[in-house]
């Protein structure tokens, strides 16, 4: 519901009183056509304490107001509103007792896109009028009332009774704990009146009364407050006054249940919370990081324990392969020299020469030395690269602590520190020493990890990399992983 009016006007004065015990938010003269809540309190105390409850009322509802706003205001949220003003009694009585036994009422009117909600403590009052007619109005918290909802007179008799004896007013919770009436209001329309008054303005005026000047299309708004200033100037005896909320425009909308979360004190300085979950993007990252490290730690204890890489190397003597080539050439196997067993179809011709699986083998063993050596820091298995390797493994372990020093610093970010932190060249480093440890070793135990890892994982490295990254680096261990296979199946004895 989209609720706009035409500008609030409001009076506070203070009649025949010595002072003022009457307060109101916003000020006098301050509000706007997009003010959302209005206040209105009545201060009760003797001397200037009253001014001071009342004053105190309307700051601090105010300010949870203002700290937390809300689409859609709830129950729980105006309790919570209501509760904080307690609480600043309890604060302020506490550094002033001689103020103890103050109280305020409360008239509290706040729009949101489910209506309004009337909120009241009291016997100031809300009404709303729709043409000559009241559509809503609060009900005092008074001794009065409370006689004839328990049967002891009747509301003809109570007219002659003393009416300004309230049941309830916001003192404290050290003092008096209390709790004001929630009104929800959804029939509202363009065209009616809002209006919060303290008790000085009812005994001024009648309902009826009041009705008829709202209703009165031959006065301006300021002037309907003014006519009410000048009958309560000659017939209070009280503080007088009121705020006048007149409605121009509502749109009906479907509206959503609110779910409202007590919030902390606005007054007490803000913690600096982490954020409860964290982006996708994120927790891929730190879960990649972790993974990495997890396999990096392995792969170190295994080259410090092992006299070399693998059982066998991935590139052979040379003059080793040359032997075994010109072997296999003078005396082929059934395998290579059988054609395959599918028969051509009649008038087709045949040719499909069989490639032999040496050089097949020999082909891949190219292909993946000439990928390796694009891959930075490569090594082998040979005895003679041990001590390199060693040295590498020494690497990896400072490069590991790095990693780690620099993942528990990105666990301590909030999201937009991680956005940020996204787009600094540290990060960049990050990934690239991530990307790198993946292939650091070429040998087949090293590298199968990885390719079960890209096979079976949804998260990790496979949503670390982009698409591009990824199908290159699978590839590249594809590839390897086949040589691998070859370089063994070449070197078993054919039966």
């Amino acid at each position: 519901m989209q609720i706009e009016f035409f500008t609030p006007l409001a009076l506070c004065e203070k009649g025949r009183r010595e002072n003022n015990q009457d307060s109101l938010y916003p000020a006098v003269g301050t509000a706007t056509v997009a003010q959302s809540f209005f206040i209105v309190c009545d201060g009760v105390g003797g001397n200037k304490s009253g001014e001071v409850a009342s004053e105190l009322v309307c700051s601090s509802i105010a300010s949870y107001f203002n700290q937390f706003p809300q689409r859609v205001l709830t129950s729980e949220y105006i309790l919570a509103a209501f509760d904080h003003a307690q609480q600043q009694f309890d604060q302020h009585i506490t550094e002033n007792p001689t103020d103890k036994g103050m109280a305020s009422t409360l008239t509290l009117l706040a729009f949101h896109e489910g209506g309004a909600l009337a909120v009241h403590c009291g016997d100031s009052r809300i009404y709303q009028f729709r043409g000559n007619q009241l559509v809503f109005q609060t009900r005092d918290h008074s001794y009065i009332n409370d006689m004839i909802d328990n049967g002891i007179i009747t509301a003809e008799e109570a007219v002659n009774q003393r009416k300004n004896v309230i049941t309830r007013a916001i003192q404290g919770k050290t003092v008096k704990p209390t709790k004001p009436t929630i009104t929800s209001l959804e029939d509202i329309q363009a065209g009616d009146y809002f209006f919060l008054c303290t008790d000085g303005i009812c005994e001024s005026i009648t309902n009826e009364d009041l009705a008829v000047l709202l209703n009165d299309k031959t006065q301006t708004d300021a002037e309907k407050i003014q006519y009410l200033h000048t009958r309560c100037t000659e017939n209070s005896k009280d503080n007088y006054s009121a705020y006048l909320i007149p409605i121009r425009h509502v749109q009906h909308k479907i509206v959503e249940a609110a779910v409202f979360t007590p919030k902390t004190n606005p007054d007490e300085p803000k913690e600096n919370k982490l954020p409860a979950t964290y982006s996708k993007e994120f927790k891929i990252y730190v879960i990649a990081a972790l993974a990495i490290i997890a396999i990096v730690a392995l792969t170190l204890a295994f080259l410090l324990k092992s006299n070399q890489v693998a059982n066998k190397p991935l590139n052979e003597n040379p003059a080793k392969q040359q032997q075994q080539a010109q072997t296999q050439q003078q005396a082929p196997t059934t395998e290579q020299a059988t054609p395959p067993t599918t028969q051509p179809q009649p008038n087709e011709p045949t040719n499909s020469t069989p490639v032999p699986e040496k050089e097949q083998a020999n082909t891949q063993q190219e292909e993946v030395t000439a990928i390796l050596s694009t891959i930075p820091a490569d090594t082998n298995s040979s005895a003679a690269a041990k001590p390199n390797l060693l040295g590498q493994a020494k690497q990896i372990e400072e490069a590991s602590k790095l990693l780690q020093s620099k993942i528990k610093k990105i666990l301590a970010f909030n999201e937009e520190q991680i956005k940020e932190y996204n787009k600094t060249e540290e990060f960049a480093t990050l990934k690239a020493a991530i990307l790198k440890f993946q292939y650091t070793e070429n040998c087949k135990k090293s590298i199968k990890p990885y390719l079960t890892y890209f096979e079976y994982s949804n998260t990790g490295l496979d949503g670390l990399l982009d698409p591009a990254e990824k199908e290159t680096v699978r590839n590249r261990l594809e590839k390897i992983m086949t040589a691998l296979d070859c370089t063994a199946q070449s070197n078993q004895p054919k039966k």
